[in-house]
């Protein structure tokens, strides 16, 4: 599973573990003819599968993080999910009460948001005695490394062994501001690249072709992608 415009980080006691964790897919298989489910196995035993998938539901998203009988979904700038091999699934408001808290499973999630539009969130998940961090969201993480906000991130967490936290290192009183910025030169990019494939190229396909309605509408574009440029700035 992978989505162009979203992605996460992913790390555990301090290692980052994105690539194991991100885009991924576990399939929540039945114990033979019993109605019970058995347990979660990941995407790479989907080929061998195939032929028992009406048996099966998923848990995908931009990370998941597969713990005992049960797994964390998480997708875009949304609160995390919990899918349980019982096939129960659990949508944890961890953004709206700031912290999840469960007993039995020994489970804790903090999250909050970083940057002032929302569009990318933290949480930090305690799982009996291991210590997970979840960054995900908009433009950032696995595939989109490249992007300034993501090698910020990447430069900049950090994990305190004595407290059992993750945090970002920065210089500044409000992270939003830093984020906030990181994300318009993100922006940026993309709409310079959206400037150059769909106003430039197809500008002198047109002009080639001697299509004055398409040049109209191209340069009309252009103008366009160049005026957004401008107040992203």
């Amino acid at each position: 599973m992978a989505y162009s415009d979203y992605g996460a980080f992913v790390w555990k006691n301090g290692k980052e573990i994105t690539k194991e964790c991100a885009d991924t897919t576990y399939y929540l298989m039945k114990n033979g003819k019993s109605k019970k489910w058995k347990k979660f196995v990941s995407k790479e035993l989907e080929e061998e599968l195939e032929a028992q998938l009406e048996d099966t539901f998923q848990a995908g998203g931009h990370a998941v993080l597969q713990l005992g009988n049960f797994c964390l979904v998480f997708y875009k700038a949304c609160n995390p999910q919990l899918i349980y091999s019982s096939g129960k699934k659990e949508n944890l408001e961890v953004l709206l009460m700031s912290k999840y808290l469960n007993k039995k499973l020994d489970l804790q999630i903090i999250g909050y948001t970083l940057g002032s539009n929302e569009a990318i969130n933290m949480f930090e998940i305690r799982y009996k005695e291991d210590y997970y961090c979840v960054i995900c969201g908009y433009q950032i993480g696995n595939g989109l490394e490249e992007n300034e906000t993501s090698k910020y991130i990447s430069k900049h967490i950090r994990f305190n062994e004595d407290l059992k936290d993750y945090y970002i290192d920065h210089n500044v009183n409000d992270l939003d501001i830093v984020f906030d910025k990181l994300g318009r030169k993100d922006a940026i990019k993309f709409q310079k690249y959206c400037l150059r494939k769909f106003g430039f190229r197809p500008l002198f396909k047109d002009i080639k072709a001697w299509d004055f309605n398409g040049i109209k509408y191209d340069i009309k574009e252009i103008l366009r992608y160049r005026r957004e440029i401008k107040w992203l700035k």
